[in-house]
C-alpha cells in the first residue's frame, strides 16, 4: 500500500494571480485539476447570535502531497469519494495556512488507509451542502423563536405586574381597587402578541390604561375633598361609589396621610421582562445549537 491510497478525494486549486504583460498589469486566473487529497476533520464553532441570524463557522482539514502549490485564500473545490467513484455534489472552501509534515512512507495515520475506514470518516463528517441547509433551516426557525421569547417575557411582565396591584392578600383598602379592575387592566390593555416594525424589531406592550392606574402606581397626593356618588354600604360598612347617585350622595375624603407611596406594579413587571428575556434567549441559542449539530 502506498501514501497515494490514502487520498480519498480530487480537488480542483484556483488562484487569481497578478500577471505582468509588457507595461501593462492584468489578473489571470489559474486553475489546477485532479489533484489527490482527503478531507478528514472538522471542527465547528459555536453558534453566535444576532438579532435575525445565526452565524457559524465551520473549518475542516485537508491532506494532500507536500509538493501541492497551496497558498492561503486559494479557492479549493473538493469532489469527495472522486478516486473511490463516487459521485457527490463539490463542496468550496478557502485555504488557510498550510502545514507542512514531513512522515516516513506508510507511517502517516496507520489504519486509516483503507477504503472502508475512508467511508465511515467521510460519513461521520458532514460536508458544507448539509450545513448550509442546517443554517438556514436555523434561520428560518429564528424570527418565531424570537418572537416566542418577546411573548412569554410579556407574559410574565403582566403576571409580575398583577400580583403587586391591589387587591392583595388581606387588602380591602381603596374605593376602586377592591373590584379587581385595576389588577385585571394589565391582561387586557398590555400587547403580549409580539408585532413587526420596520427593521424587523419586535414590540410587546406593558400597559394599564385604567384613569387612576398611574396614580397606584407612582404615588399620589391624598387632599380632603368631596367625592359625589360615594357612600357607605348600610349593610357591610363598605365605602361604594356609585355615579347614578352623584346627585343624591357623596362624601368628603381624606384621610391623616397626605401622600401615598406608589406600589410601582410596573416597574415589577418590567424586571420580570428583563429576566425573562434572558432565560428565553439562552434556551433559544441553545435550540439552535442542537439544529446545527
Amino acid at each position: 500500500m502506498n501514501w497515494n491510497d490514502w487520498y480519498t478525494d480530487l480537488m480542483e486549486i484556483r488562484r487569481t494571480e497578478t500577471v505582468k504583460d509588457g507595461n501593462l498589469t492584468r489578473k489571470e486566473r489559474k486553475v489546477r485539476s485532479g489533484v489527490p487529497c482527503r478531507v478528514y476533520r472538522s471542527q465547528d464553532k459555536a453558534p453566535t447570535m444576532t438579532q435575525t441570524a445565526a452565524n457559524v463557522q465551520k473549518t475542516d482539514k485537508l491532506a494532500c502531497d507536500i509538493d501541492v502549490d497551496i497558498k492561503p485564500l486559494d479557492e479549493l473545490v473538493i469532489h469527495r469519494g472522486a478516486r473511490l467513484g463516487h459521485t457527490v455534489q463539490e463542496t468550496r472552501y478557502f485555504a488557510g495556512d498550510p502545514d507542512l509534515y514531513y512522515e516516513p512512507f506508510g507511517a502517516v495515520l496507520p489504519g486509516l488507509a483503507s477504503g472502508d475506514h475512508a467511508s465511515q470518516s467521510g460519513a461521520c463528517e458532514m460536508n458544507l451542502q448539509e450545513y448550509i441547509k442546517k443554517l438556514e433551516a436555523a434561520q428560518a426557525a429564528l424570527p418565531e423563536m424570537l418572537a416566542d421569547v418577546a411573548r412569554n417575557a410579556t407574559l410574565r411582565a403582566v403576571e409580575a405586574a398583577q400580583d403587586k396591584t391591589p387587591p392583595t392578600a388581606g387588602s380591602l383598602s381603596g374605593t376602586n381597587t377592591r373590584t379587581g379592575e385595576l389588577k385585571q387592566r394589565w391582561a387586557t390593555d398590555s400587547r403580549t402578541e409580539p408585532y413587526g416594525l420596520l427593521g424587523g424589531e419586535l414590540v410587546t406592550n406593558l400597559s394599564n390604561n385604567a384613569n387612576y392606574a398611574s396614580y397606584v402606581n407612582d404615588g399620589h397626593r391624598m387632599d380632603k375633598h368631596f367625592v359625589p356618588g360615594l357612600h357607605a354600604d348600610q349593610y357591610t360598612g363598605m365605602l361604594e361609589y356609585d355615579p347614578g347617585l352623584r346627585g343624591e350622595v357623596g362624601m368628603m375624603v381624606g384621610t391623616k396621610t397626605t401622600y401615598v407611596e406608589g406600589l410601582h406594579m410596573s416597574d415589577a413587571g418590567i424586571e420580570a421582562y428583563k429576566h425573562t428575556v434572558k432565560v428565553e434567549t439562552e434556551k433559544a441559542v441553545n435550540k439552535l445549537g442542537e439544529m446545527l449539530k
